[in-house]
C-alpha cells in the first residue's frame, strides 16, 4: 500500500519502521520531534 502512495507522513517508530523494512526511506532520512521518529515520503512526476 505505502509503494502505490504519491504522499506519505509517518509518525512514530512503528510506522516508521514499516518504512525502513519496505526499503522506502534510509536511516538519514528519519528526523524526530521530541523522542518521535517522523518522515515525510513524496512520490514527484517526472
Amino acid at each position: 500500500m505505502l509503494q502505490e502512495a504519491d504522499n506519505i507522513n509517518l509518525l512514530g517508530t512503528k510506522a516508521v519502521g514499516v518504512a525502513l523494512k519496505q526499503g522506502l526511506i534510509k536511516e538519514g532520512d528519519i528526523i524526530r520531534i521530541g523522542m518521535v521518529p517522523h518522515v515525510q515520503i513524496y512520490k514527484l512526476p517526472v
